[in-house]
């Protein structure tokens, strides 16, 4: 017997199937240095069927995170991208990726943070500007957060690695 949780489950997974190649599409290898713009988090949480972004614009608003990953970006312009107000933008996007939009810029900003100090020597403060953190504190303090070492730790585990 087919209950509701059974047929809702089967429409997100059948919502995830055809969405995730037409993200996925426009990102794999075209990213810079290789990163996939769909952190590993947001891809393990299945798309919530019945609402979200379109992922044309979804899609639109990736692409504006990854060119200005360097900058402040606040709701506004992300909200601006899709063409629709910034609650309802929130809402979907939230509903879209099971992540805020601040979450997924933070998460990016931290996935190319490990690329660059696993794969340079470039110092820290350098690196913080470059994604878009106000100093190295923050960038330290958010890293640790997201990843539970610090950036110096994660520089030295990566160099043991190799």
């Amino acid at each position: 017997m087919q209950t509701p949780g059974n047929a809702l489950k089967q429409d997100g997974d059948a919502f995830e199937a055809m969405i995730r190649p037409v993200i996925a599409d426009s990102w794999y290898g075209s990213s810079p240095a290789g990163l996939d713009p769909i952190p590993r988090d947001f891809r393990r949480r299945p798309l919530l069927p019945g609402g979200g972004l379109p992922a044309k614009t979804l899609r639109r608003v990736f692409e504006f995170v990854e060119a200005n990953i360097d900058q402040p970006i606040n709701l506004d312009e992300l909200a601006s991208v899709a063409a629709i107000s910034r609650f309802h933008f929130h809402r979907q996007f939230k509903k879209a990726t099971g992540s805020t939009p601040h979450r997924y810029i933070v998460q990016r900003r931290i996935e190319r943070a490990k690329a660059l100090l696993s794969e340079s020597a470039v110092p820290l403060i350098e690196i913080a500007a470059r994604l878009g953190f106000t100093d190295q504190s923050h960038f330290i303090n958010t890293f640790r957060k997201m990843t539970a070492v610090t950036p110096r730790a994660y520089r030295n585990g990566a160099s043991l690695g190799s």
